[in-house]
């Protein structure tokens, strides 16, 4: 706040106020002498009034009298010592004056009087921090921190410089954080600084690097500056490159690829310290350390030490330069290296083994890894030439001689193959240990030797060498080539080389004992070769056939010496069905749209003895693929037609396929669930069949059902074709079969339907199924939760379709509600039916139906198997449970369906009325309720209204004969009402109109006279 702002409360007299009001308007033009003048006036006239005092005070501050301003400021406290700003002000007056100490103590005073606002607590923290007090700074500037302003920045700044003297790096870094967060241009040049000095002082030199890089572009008149961040640049790559992050450490030390400006010697020489003018809080200016007054409150001196000795020396008497070219030597290898030797890190390597060779031109490694990755790449005119700079700039290099004499072993010319024998030749005649590359040398001219078929020479060479992969891979094919493979019974070698040995001399069977628990070959090459003369053995076997001694030399060496489907014939023919059928189902994975091979694998899984459940899934889901196939049902009425000699139909060839699918279903277990999977696989295949078959990648289409879609593991395939597909009742058909719903379905198909509607109680996949069941939502069945691993795999049909989670709900639920039907109708069925069962199950169907949207379609099966039902009790005579039945269907029921059991009950209403009066003479009034309530749910039945006007007309004689007149008088009355409401209905019924006549009749002869006639039938 401005001195002498806002004037305090006095007492004085008129003309005292009068000339403290000129002198304020003078002091605010600025006529700072006159305004004096008037209040000493005021002085004057009253000498106890302290505001004539107070007012000088402001006007000889203005004027820059401040030792004056002290005087009339401490006259006004005289006067009066609870002026809180007077207090303040004599402290601004004191400040200019250089009375520090005395300016604090007037601070503290207006404290004490509560005349400080924030430009006073500015002034009194600057002061505080001034004098060392290190923690009362931080706190006073922390709380001027929410009303700080424009001075936010400044105030965080010197909260963080406080933190610093505290000896708390840690929280005047993280004050330095938040200052930077809060947005670059609040951060002034002396913050980002001190900054940068105390991240370097943590040994956070990345961080420190970036705030004075961002320092430099500030400040491009620094050039102080740029070395700074170069130097912790150094130190970070070498941090970086001590753990092995190359690409970061050059990133650091080079941020554009070149060194910075003055960097490239390594020392920066003469790297400003803090008292170089670089920390400009050394020297606040106008707006950083002084009061809105003029007067400067703080001054602080600088205690840095400048940068370490390690940022601007010589590390190790290595350049920067040398340094970078170093980092891009190691970058180049960990690209190669660790990044997997793809096209990208290989590009990478290069262009930094390039930079390398133009940092230090005489340096030879860059060369040698360059020429390296050419070679690598097939380009050797590159390789040889990089290799030979290489050599001239170190002749003695061996590793680029031996790398030429390697380049031009390989594809090389007979001239160059002849020179780097010879190279090679003379490295591996060194008999100096300390030379490097005598081994390798060696190795590679045994491999010459061996390509050249000099068996013995590549043997001799190979001899005196330590072991090692390469020597023994070498060794191994010169044995193996030479023949020398030792097949004696008492020999150590390998057991699988001793094999090959024992095979190639004829001694097959031997061959198979040795292999015995002999684990997995050594390599590739011996497998296969194994695997093929132990073949060679068994077809020879079964030439003769020796079918036991072909399959057993077949299986004698695992899976991998058969792969061919007549290895499969062999085993079948040799007893060792079971590896024939694993084979066989290896094959037709391969070849999944041959029906040869499926036929041949549902022939050989029947021959297997005592099946385990997961080979009968094989066989059914193998036999139901076969005989659901129209290329392979007409391969067999072809084969038929030309055994015979005579036309063969579809129809027969169908009704063979159907035979032979029920002797299938003979040959299965009672136990367990083999014949349902049948079911399953049989409605699968004709589901997808109905659809147009699986179109396979290699052409063709496959019919078959999901256990053999999951053998041949076309999951994946058949989603994709479901999805495709328009979702029509033919698709929904196929999404049933293909997923945990083919079950249940095909347990309903079979009659079995609580079982089937107990399975729908928890439609979860097997993964789902081994955590507890959550409770089930009013009925629903129990789905997969979301972002189930295992749904698409137990669901293929739904798991490619958009709202596949949706409609897979919807599915078990429309299931549910058909089992719900089927179980109300099987309660029905039978000697003695269970009405009320019926209705639980299909209360059930019904709340399913409603959640799929099928109440139409509910509500016209409960119709339907209650009108039948009730059709039966009737012939039965049981009118009652009929009448109960169709009681209990209207409830189910709406709309058509619900008038359409609403005219069956009244059927059968008047029906059980008709049997009641027949059977009981005289007891007619629950006949008649049974009419009256059959005519008001159907009123056009003529049977139920000439029903009640005979029941009303025999009621009447029985009361007649009672002598009750008047009772058969109201029966009478009520009988022609009722007949003439019928005729309303029924106009031109002749039958209606005779009986309304006779009873009108009847009525009057009871009361001529005294009863006026009814009124005519209507029209």
């Amino acid at each position: 706040m401005t001195v002498g702002d806002r004037a305090p409360q006095g007492t004085a007299g008129a003309e005292a106020r009068r000339l403290v009001a000129e002198g304020r308007a003078l002091l605010g033009q600025g006529r700072h002498a006159e305004a004096l003048g008037s209040f000493q006036e005021v002085c004057r006239l009253d000498g106890a009034c302290w505001e004539g005092w107070y007012w000088s005070g402001c006007a000889a501050a203005h004027a820059g009298e401040h030792a004056a301003a002290v005087a009339h400021f401490t006259a006004a406290l005289e006067r009066d010592a609870t002026l809180g700003r007077a207090y303040v002000q004599r402290a601004y007056a004191r400040l200019r004056c250089g009375e520090t100490g005395a300016a604090r103590a007037d601070l503290l005073a207006a404290a004490r009087h509560r005349g400080l606002d924030d430009d006073a607590r500015w002034v009194s923290a600057l002061l505080q921090l001034n004098a060392g007090e290190w923690a009362t700074a931080e706190l006073s500037f922390t709380q001027l921190l929410p009303r700080a302003g424009a001075r936010a920045g400044l105030a965080r700044t010197l909260v963080a410089y406080a933190q610093e003297r505290r000896g708390l790096p840690q929280a005047a870094l993280a004050s330095y954080e938040q200052l930077a967060s809060d947005g670059a241009a609040s951060v002034d040049d002396a913050a980002l600084h001190r900054h940068a000095l105390l991240a370097r002082r943590l040994e956070r030199h990345g961080e420190s690097a970036a705030l004075w890089r961002q320092l430099a572009a500030r400040r491009p008149d620094l050039p102080q500056v740029g070395d700074l961040a170069a130097g912790a640049a150094r130190l970070a790559s070498r941090e970086a490159a001590r753990d092995r992050d190359y690409a970061t450490a050059l990133r650091l030390l080079a941020p554009d690829g070149e060194l910075p400006e003055g960097v490239g010697a390594g020392a920066a020489e003469g790297a400003p310290d803090a008292d170089d003018g670089v920390y400009w809080l050394s020297e606040p200016g106008p707006d950083e350390a002084r009061g809105e007054d003029g007067t400067e409150v703080y001054w602080l001196s600088d205690e840095d030490d400048g940068p370490d000795e390690d940022s601007t020396s010589n590390g190790g008497g290595m350049s920067a330069a040398q340094e970078l070219a170093e980092l891009r030597l190691h970058a180049a290898w960990q690209a190669v290296a660790g990044g997997g030797g793809g096209e990208e890190d290989r590009a990478q390597a290069r262009e930094l083994l390039r930079e390398a060779c133009l940092d230090q031109p005489l340096d030879p490694r860059p060369l040698y890894y360059l020429a390296l990755l050419a070679a690598l790449d097939g380009e050797r005119a590159q390789a040889a030439l990089l290799w030979r700079r290489v050599l001239r700039l170190r002749p003695e290099d061996r590793r680029a001689r031996l790398a030429l004499a390697l380049l031009g072993a390989d594809g090389g010319d007979a001239a160059e193959t002849a020179q780097a024998a010879a190279e090679l030749t003379e490295l591996a005649a060194e008999r100096d240990p300390r030379l490097g590359g005598r081994e390798r040398a060696a190795l590679a001219l045994a491999a010459l030797q061996l390509r050249a078929g000099r068996w013995q020479d590549a043997g001799r060479l190979l001899a005196p060498l330590p072991p090692g992969p390469l020597r023994e891979a070498l060794a191994e094919e010169v044995a193996h080539r030479s023949g020398s493979l030792d097949a004696e019974p008492g020999s150590t070698a390998d057991p699988h080389r001793r094999a090959v040995a024992l095979c190639r001399a004829g001694h097959h069977r031997t061959a198979a004992k040795a292999l015995r628990g002999a684990g997995p070959a050594p390599d590739v090459r011996t497998e296969r070769e194994l695997a093929r003369l132990l073949r060679t053995g068994a077809l020879h076997h079964a030439a003769e056939e020796r079918y036991a001694e072909a399959a057993q030399l077949l299986g004698s060496w695992g899976p991998s010496t058969v792969g061919d489907p007549l290895d499969a014939l062999l085993l079948l023919l040799g007893g060792r069905r079971e590896a024939a059928v694993d084979l066989l189902a290896d094959a037709v994975r391969r070849s999944p749209g041959d029906p040869r091979l499926a036929h041949t694998l549902a022939v050989a899984s029947l021959s297997v003895p005592a099946p385990s459940p997961a080979q009968w899934r094989r066989c059914l889901a193998a036999w139901s693929a076969v005989l659901h196939r129209e290329d392979f049902l007409a391969r067999v009425r072809q084969e038929a037609e030309a055994r015979y000699g005579t036309p063969v139909s579809g129809a027969a060839v169908e009704a063979a396929s159907g035979r032979l699918r029920e002797a299938l279903e003979d040959l299965l277990p009672a136990e367990g669930e083999a014949r349902l999977l049948l079911r399953r696989e049989t409605d699968g295949a004709q589901a997808l069949r109905d659809c147009g078959g699986l179109p396979l990648p290699e052409g063709g289409t496959l019919v078959c059902g999901p256990l053999w879609i999951e053998e041949l593991g076309l999951g994946g395939r058949l989603s994709a074709y479901v999805a495709a597909r328009p979702q029509d009742e033919a698709t929904e058909r196929l999404r049933l079969a293909f997923s945990t719903l083919g079950l249940p379905g095909a347990r309903l198909r079979a009659g079995r339907m609580r079982e089937a509607l107990d399975s729908l109680a928890d439609v979860r996949c097997p993964l789902c199924r081994t955590r507890p069941a959550p409770p089930s939502l009013r009925g629903r069945p129990v789905e997969c939760a979301a972002g189930c691993a295992g749904f698409a795999a137990a669901n293929p049909a739904y798991a490619e379709l958009a709202d596949g989670r949706r409609l897979f709900g919807q599915d078990a639920a429309a299931l549910a509600m058909e089992a719900g039907l089927a179980l109300g109708a099987s309660a029905l069925a039978g000697s003695e039916p269970d009405v009320a069962a019926a209705t639980t199950h299909w209360r059930g169907a019904v709340d399913r139906a409603q959640e799929v949207g099928r109440e139409a379609r509910a509500q016209g099966r409960i119709a339907e198997a209650a009108a039948a039902r009730a059709e039966e009790f009737a012939r039965a005579e049981d009118f009652d449970a009929a009448v109960m039945l169709l009681d209990f269907a209207q409830v189910f029921t709406t709309g058509e369906e619900h008038e359409r059991v609403c005219g069956r009950l009244a059927a059968q209403l008047t029906a059980r009325a008709v049997h009641t009066v027949n059977e009981r003479r005289g007891s007619a009034e629950s006949a008649i309720a049974d009419l009256r309530r059959a005519v008001t749910l159907n009123p056009h039945l003529l049977r139920a209204q000439a029903s009640l006007a005979i029941v009303r007309s025999m009621q009447a004689t029985v009361l007649l004969k009672s002598g009750q007149t008047v009772q058969a008088v109201l029966t009478l009355r009520t009988s022609v009402a009722e007949l003439a409401e019928a005729l309303g209905y029924l106009p031109e019924n002749r039958e209606l109109s005779e009986l309304h006549d006779k009873a009108s009749e009847r009525l009057a002869q009871l009361l001529p006279g005294l009863v006026p006639p009814p009124p005519p039938p209507a029209p």
